[in-house]
């Protein structure tokens, strides 16, 4: 069987998200509060179904007790994913035209495209599996996909993780 992973991106101004409870809670920035509003609006329009209760561990990585969700923002741009059977998740994140020089060495990387391509999977898997951002060998571990996207003429790059999963645009 084929897990399947879900997820959707908006920008800032494309809707007023309504959040309550625990997630209200935790967003400190417009960005964060459309993130929740997009997850939870494109769960329950997927599963017919509510996020449930949310809780975070301390790595401040949300948990729901009816599957797995991600969330990511950059420069205006939110990027949510969730399964329910499989750990997914998901980063963005806008392609500027220099990168850090220790950390593209890091990566064995020298472009801006390659940076943020090998720098949003690092991510994901770090977010996925909860690990230390300072865990070597991360990047090695990514199984999804990453692709260049436009939002408004700027480019950002995303990549969302989920092992043996089939990814659908919500």
């Amino acid at each position: 069987m084929t897990n399947k992973v879900y997820y959707s991106i908006a920008k800032i101004g494309d809707f007023t998200p309504v959040l309550k409870g625990e997630i209200n809670n935790h967003c400190k920035t417009q960005e964060s509060a459309l993130a929740w509003g997009l997850l939870a609006q494109k769960h329950q329009e997927t599963f017919g179904e509510d996020l449930g209760d949310v809780s975070f561990e301390k790595s401040g990585k949300p948990i729901i007790d009816n599957g797995f969700i991600s969330l990511s923002h950059s420069n205006g741009v939110v990027a949510v994913c969730f399964s329910k059977n499989t750990l997914t998740a998901i980063d963005i994140e806008l392609i500027k035209q220099t990168v850090p020089k220790n950390t593209a060495e890091f990566l064995g990387v020298k472009t801006p495209p390659d940076f943020y391509r090998k720098w949003t999977e690092r991510e994901c898997v770090i977010k996925a599996k909860n690990y230390s951002a300072l865990k070597r060998g991360v990047e090695s571990e990514f199984i999804g996909f990453s692709t260049e996207i436009l939002v408004e003429k700027k480019a950002f790059y995303l990549s969302v993780y989920g092992e043996n999963a089939e990814f659908i645009k919500v």
